[in-house]
C-alpha cells in the first residue's frame, strides 16, 4: 500500500509544473502557471505549504509573472511559509525575469529585495542568515537598501548594513531616468 502510494506520488510529481493554468482565462484571472504550492503560499497556508512540499511540490516553480513562492511569501509576508521554502531549497537568487515581471515593476527583485522593501526585519535577517544576495538589483539598478532607505525603514537598513550591503550603488539606464531614479 505505501510502495504503491508512493509510486503515485512520484509519478505524479513530474506534472506538478505542466499541469498549471494557462491561456486567456488564466492570464485575466491572474492565475496563469500557477500551482497548488504557489495558491497555498499567496493564502498562506503553512500547513499545505508543508505537505506539498514533502510531496515533491517544485519550491523553485515561477509563474508567467515570473513570481516564485519565495518571493510571493517574501513580499506578502508571510515568514512561516519562507522558512519552509527555503528549508524546501528554494533558491535564494531567483529574482522575477519576463516581460510580465518588467511591466508590473518586478524585474529583478528577490525574495530579500521584496522582504526589504515590505519592512520585514524577520524574514529580511532570516534570508540573509541563510545566504540571501545581499547586493541585488532589480532591473533599473535600484538596490535592496535604496526603498527601506527612502521608507526611512531603520531596522532593515541596519540589517543590510551590518551584513555588508554596499551603498554606494545607484539606478541606471534610460528607464531609470524616465522614472526619476537615477542616481544624483
Amino acid at each position: 500500500m505505501v510502495a504503491d502510494q508512493n509510486r503515485l506520488i512520484n509519478t505524479a510529481s513530474g506534472w506538478q509544473d505542466r499541469i498549471v493554468p494557462f491561456g486567456k482565462r488564466a492570464e485575466n484571472n491572474k492565475t496563469a502557471g500557477s500551482t497548488p504550492l504557489i495558491d497555498a503560499t499567496k493564502y498562506n497556508h503553512p500547513e499545505c505549504v508543508k505537505h506539498l512540499l514533502v510531496h515533491h511540490a517544485n519550491p523553485n516553480h515561477k509563474n508567467h509573472s515570473s513570481i516564485s513562492v519565495l518571493i510571493l511569501a517574501s513580499e506578502l509576508r508571510y515568514f512561516e511559509c519562507v522558512k519552509l521554502h527555503v528549508q524546501a531549497g528554494a533558491d535564494l537568487k531567483l529574482s522575477s525575469s519576463s516581460s510580465v515581471a518588467l511591466r508590473l515593476n518586478l524585474c529583478g527583485q528577490t525574495s530579500l529585495f521584496c522582504a526589504a522593501k515590505e519592512d520585514r526585519t524577520d524574514i529580511v535577517k532570516y534570508l540573509l542568515d541563510d545566504e540571501a544576495n545581499r547586493h541585488v538589483q532589480n532591473h533599473y539598478g535600484v538596490s535592496a537598501l535604496c526603498i527601506p532607505s527612502q521608507k526611512g525603514i531603520l531596522q532593515v537598513v541596519e540589517l543590510l548594513l551590518n551584513d555588508g550591503t554596499e551603498t554606494h550603488v545607484t539606478p541606471f539606464d534610460s528607464q531609470a531616468d524616465e522614472l526619476n531614479i537615477t542616481g544624483f
